[in-house]
């Protein structure tokens, strides 16, 4: 997520990007009934029409629901799911397309359809992101408006789970309806200004649009400690033009638009990342 965190789930826009950092689903149909799921979060088996639940493999498992032939997935990734990078929507996207071969819009809104059933709720920005790539406005339309920019991100050190975060900023927005109507509005305008500094590739303009989206972030309560605390260090670096939370927030990974510098040790836990200009292969 680049922009637009939260308020996209309040009819607001976001932008969002791929980057180049892969799931990937293998499937090797079965003669039985059986479903064999692998993985570095370990291994399911059960069988097709009576699946036994399991959190770690909730969005495959949903995936699977109608299917009547027995299958084995194998898992792998590139990224840990812990850093707040869209697992949930990239494995979603890729056992889709794995299993049913689906065309890019069909694939879109099955996958949506399975995050929104299993978390209860999501705007379905990440999962344009897994389809579509590039950096795209997402919104009542997906829009692609850029293919690069400069980021790096770096790790909290912790997660919370995308579905208490939205529930905790639901709770506070229920308290103060007209403030967070007011952030939300100003979230989407700071992402129409984001649009336009990215079609030009103005950096310096689009960092200091980072440095207010993230007040807005910590005024509806998704900042934490130890983002505060990496938000700041890398404001402090030269070759970083603004730093904000990516994502739901109070865990995962701030993002930084530019590079690090080399030395700086105040920053552990990189991810430098490139944006991918395709989705799902």
């Amino acid at each position: 997520m680049i922009m637009g965190e939260h308020a996209v789930l309040n009819g607001k826009q976001a932008i969002v990007a791929a980057v180049d950092k892969r799931i990937t689903v293998r499937k090797k149909l079965r003669s039985d009934d059986c479903v064999i799921i692998r993985s570095a979060l370990g291994d399911y088996s059960s069988r097709i029409g009576a699946l036994e639940p399991d959190p770690r493999f909730s969005f495959v498992l949903a995936c699977l629901e109608g299917m009547t032939q027995g299958v084995e997935l194998d898992i792998t990734s590139q990224f840990s799911h812990e850093v707040g990078l869209g697992s949930s929507a990239a494995v979603c996207v890729a056992t889709n397309a794995c299993l049913y071969g689906l065309k890019e819009h069909e694939l879109f809104r099955k996958s949506l359809e399975i995050i929104r059933k299993v978390q209860t709720v999501g705007s379905g920005a990440d999962v344009a992101a897994s389809v579509f790539g590039g950096i795209l406005l997402y919104g009542k339309n997906i829009e692609r408006i850029g293919t690069e920019l400069p980021l790096t991100l770096v790790y909290s050190g912790s997660k919370m789970k995308t579905k208490d975060v939205i529930e905790h900023v639901k709770k506070l927005q229920n308290r103060h309806p007209a403030q967070y109507d007011a952030i939300f509005n100003g979230m989407n305008a700071l992402v129409e200004e984001a649009k336009e500094a990215i079609k030009a590739q103005d950096l310096v303009r689009l960092g200091e649009l980072f440095t207010i989206h993230h007040g807005y972030q910590e005024a509806i309560g998704t900042c934490n400690g130890p983002l505060a605390e990496i938000v700041h260090a890398m404001r402090r670096d030269p070759n970083i033009y603004g730093a904000k939370i990516s994502g739901s927030g109070l865990g995962d990974s701030v993002i930084g638009l530019g590079s690090i510098s080399v030395g700086n040790c105040n920053l552990n836990n990189q991810i430098p990342v490139t944006i991918s200009l395709e989705g799902v292969l």
